[in-house]
Protein backbone atom coordinates (compact mmCIF):
# COMPACT_ATOMS: atom_id res chain seq x y z
CA UNK A 1 0.00 0.00 0.00
CA UNK A 2 2.83 2.56 1.04
CA UNK A 3 4.40 1.28 -2.33
CA UNK A 4 1.58 2.42 -4.75
CA UNK A 5 1.03 5.59 -2.81
CA UNK A 6 4.78 6.32 -3.29
CA UNK A 7 4.27 5.42 -7.00
CA UNK A 8 1.21 7.79 -6.99
CA UNK A 9 3.36 10.19 -5.93
CA UNK A 10 6.01 10.03 -8.20
CA UNK A 11 3.89 9.93 -10.94
CA UNK A 12 1.86 13.11 -10.46
CA UNK A 13 5.11 14.74 -9.40
CA UNK A 14 6.28 13.61 -12.88
CA UNK A 15 2.77 14.78 -14.19
CA UNK A 16 2.69 18.15 -12.69
CA UNK A 17 6.88 19.30 -13.13
CA UNK A 18 5.70 20.82 -16.92
CA UNK A 19 2.86 22.73 -15.19
CA UNK A 20 5.40 24.36 -12.51
CA UNK A 21 7.66 25.12 -15.69
CA UNK A 22 4.50 26.57 -17.70
CA UNK A 23 3.80 29.16 -14.39
CA UNK A 24 7.39 30.04 -14.31
CA UNK A 25 7.57 30.99 -18.31
CA UNK A 26 4.10 32.62 -17.76
CA UNK A 27 4.89 34.94 -14.96
CA UNK A 28 8.76 35.59 -17.16
CA UNK A 29 6.36 36.18 -20.21
CA UNK A 30 3.94 38.69 -18.08
CA UNK A 31 6.80 41.22 -17.05
CA UNK A 32 8.63 41.14 -20.50
CA UNK A 33 5.00 42.08 -21.98
CA UNK A 34 4.78 44.59 -19.41
CA UNK A 35 8.47 45.60 -20.34
CA UNK A 36 7.36 45.61 -24.28
CA UNK A 37 4.58 47.71 -23.36
CA UNK A 38 6.16 50.55 -21.16
CA UNK A 39 9.07 51.02 -24.30
CA UNK A 40 6.12 50.86 -26.53
CA UNK A 41 3.95 53.44 -24.30
CA UNK A 42 7.84 55.53 -24.41
CA UNK A 43 7.76 55.62 -27.86
CA UNK A 44 4.60 56.60 -28.94
CA UNK A 45 5.37 59.71 -26.06
CA UNK A 46 8.66 60.77 -28.24
CA UNK A 47 7.00 60.27 -31.58
CA UNK A 48 4.20 62.25 -30.37
CA UNK A 49 6.37 65.73 -29.14
CA UNK A 50 8.61 65.15 -32.21
CA UNK A 51 5.37 65.20 -34.44
CA UNK A 52 4.61 68.45 -32.67
CA UNK A 53 7.65 70.22 -32.84
CA UNK A 54 7.38 69.73 -36.49
CA UNK A 55 3.97 71.18 -36.95
CA UNK A 56 5.16 74.18 -34.74
CA UNK A 57 8.02 74.61 -36.58
CA UNK A 58 6.36 74.03 -39.83
CA UNK A 59 3.79 76.62 -38.60
CA UNK A 60 6.04 79.32 -37.90
CA UNK A 61 7.90 78.95 -41.62
CA UNK A 62 4.00 79.51 -42.62
CA UNK A 63 3.76 82.25 -40.61
CA UNK A 64 6.56 83.77 -41.81
CA UNK A 65 6.91 85.92 -45.26
CA UNK A 66 10.60 85.41 -45.38
CA UNK A 67 10.89 81.37 -45.23
CA UNK A 68 8.94 79.22 -47.50
CA UNK A 69 7.19 76.41 -45.89
CA UNK A 70 6.64 74.33 -48.94
CA UNK A 71 10.75 74.21 -50.31
CA UNK A 72 12.39 74.12 -46.50
CA UNK A 73 11.06 70.04 -44.67
CA UNK A 74 11.39 69.58 -41.59
CA UNK A 75 12.14 66.21 -39.83
CA UNK A 76 11.98 65.84 -35.79
CA UNK A 77 13.62 63.04 -33.69
CA UNK A 78 14.11 62.84 -30.46
CA UNK A 79 13.77 67.02 -30.04
CA UNK A 80 16.65 67.14 -32.60
CA UNK A 81 15.35 68.73 -35.51
CA UNK A 82 17.03 68.30 -38.85
CA UNK A 83 15.89 71.12 -41.92
CA UNK A 84 16.41 70.54 -45.75
CA UNK A 85 15.00 71.18 -48.90
CA UNK A 86 16.27 74.75 -50.73
CA UNK A 87 16.35 78.14 -49.78
CA UNK A 88 16.46 81.43 -52.12
CA UNK A 89 19.26 83.09 -49.75
CA UNK A 90 21.60 82.00 -47.33
CA UNK A 91 19.58 84.35 -45.47
CA UNK A 92 16.22 82.21 -46.01
CA UNK A 93 18.26 79.31 -44.48
CA UNK A 94 19.60 81.12 -41.32
CA UNK A 95 16.08 82.40 -40.96
CA UNK A 96 14.61 78.94 -40.86
CA UNK A 97 17.53 77.72 -38.67
CA UNK A 98 16.53 80.17 -36.19
CA UNK A 99 13.30 79.73 -35.94
CA UNK A 100 13.52 76.52 -35.34
CA UNK A 101 15.95 76.76 -32.53
CA UNK A 102 12.94 78.84 -30.61
CA UNK A 103 10.81 76.73 -30.92
CA UNK A 104 9.36 74.92 -27.50
CA UNK A 105 10.79 71.50 -27.03
CA UNK A 106 13.67 71.76 -29.86
CA UNK A 107 17.20 70.31 -28.51
CA UNK A 108 18.94 71.15 -31.26
CA UNK A 109 19.27 72.29 -35.53
CA UNK A 110 20.69 70.67 -37.81
CA UNK A 111 20.63 72.71 -41.17
CA UNK A 112 21.05 70.85 -44.01
CA UNK A 113 19.21 73.16 -46.26
CA UNK A 114 20.58 73.74 -49.76
CA UNK A 115 20.59 77.49 -51.07
CA UNK A 116 19.86 78.17 -54.46
CA UNK A 117 22.83 79.73 -57.18
CA UNK A 118 22.12 82.99 -58.17
CA UNK A 119 21.34 83.96 -61.07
Amino acid sequence: MKRNFATLLVIAGISLAPLAGYAADAADNKETMKEKATVAKQKVKRVSKDTSITTKVKAKFAEDSDVSAMRIHVKTKGGIVTLTGKAKSAEEASKAEDIAKNTEGVKSVTNNIKVAAAK
